[in-house]
């Protein structure tokens, strides 16, 4: 499926606002993560001793913006929901989506960044069907999606996006064929749109793909590497003036394999793989204090 959004004025929608909670301190799995930015401090073992998923792993990519970006690992949906409407007056919005299932209940990670523009975004969680219904309806009244997940929730495929009102054309495609994407990765480009996203989910070993454009040129895609590839590609794409904006992971034979989407951009980069939650902490609270933003985060369940 694929809709083209020009912006509107916006109307009164019944789909719920997130509204965002920044408190000085993160609270991330009942320690006090203080960012670098908070001039605080980050005490890994007490990180370790709380951390309920040891055996998940985490990716990250950081680049240097100088942004000031928060962080919530393991949210269930009320608590992304509910946070006290005093924090969203800080100013932070969502950029950055992951979801997965445990013990049968979704939960949440995310990235937050701070909002001096003031854009306005909402994440939009269902089915297929409803997905679609609750996205047509904000492409009309001019939002986008800048975020695509797909997860398995009692059975049954379920979607979720974060959605951010700009100007622009946009598309979206779901459940490709890795020939049938990269076909129309092509044609979009042709239309003048980007590849921005990328989410996988597996059908019979065999990776389905879907995928968000916005308006602007295309950059480079390059997909089914296992590690120790995808890091030598990202070296000779760094080398040559392309960063990434967005990693994906999926298993295919019980093998990881990674996929990436890159950008021509001066700033420089970080990335890390399969880096505990502790350990990924611990380099965000580091880097951060030296204006490095953390813009995707993924989360690989062990089992």
């Amino acid at each position: 499926m694929n809709y083209h959004i020009n912006t509107t004025k916006i109307e009164k929608s019944p789909i719920l606002k997130i509204i965002i909670s920044v408190p000085i301190f993160l609270l991330i799995l009942n320690i006090n993560y203080a960012k670098a930015s908070d001039k605080g401090t980050f005490d890994k073992k007490a990180c370790e001793s709380y951390n309920q998923s040891p055996s998940d792993r985490f990716h990250g990519v950081w680049r240097k913006t100088n942004e000031d970006v928060r962080i919530r690992i393991k949210r269930d949906f009320d608590q992304l929901t509910n946070h006290n409407q005093s924090f969203a007056r800080v100013g932070y919005v969502i950029t950055d989506l992951e979801i997965f299932t445990e013990n049968g209940f979704k939960k949440f990670d995310a990235i937050y960044k701070k909002n001096p523009d003031k854009i306005s975004k909402f994440v939009l969680v269902g089915d297929s069907n409803r997905f679609s219904t609750q996205w047509k309806a904000y492409s009309k009244i001019g939002y986008v999606l800048t975020d695509i997940e797909t997860y398995i929730s009692s059975g049954k495929r379920q979607w979720a996006g974060i959605l951010e009102k700009r100007s622009g054309s946009s598309a979206l495609w779901r459940n490709f064929s890795t020939a049938d994407f990269g076909k129309k990765r092509n044609e979009m480009a042709k239309m003048g749109l980007k590849l921005i996203d990328i989410e996988v989910h597996v059908v019979k070993n065999k990776p389905r793909w879907s995928g968000v454009w916005l308006q602007g040129k295309d950059g480079l895609l390059n997909r089914n590497y296992p590690i120790k590839e995808f890091d030598k590609m990202r070296i000779n794409r760094k080398n040559n003036g392309y960063k990434l904006i967005d990693v994906e992971t999926y298993k295919l034979k019980n093998k990881i394999y990674y996929a990436g989407i890159w950008e021509k951009s001066p700033q420089r980069e970080y990335l890390n793989s399969f880096h505990s939650l502790c350990d990924l902490l611990e380099k965000d609270h580091k880097r951060s204090a030296d204006g490095y933003e953390l813009i995707d985060l993924e989360r690989v369940k062990a089992r």
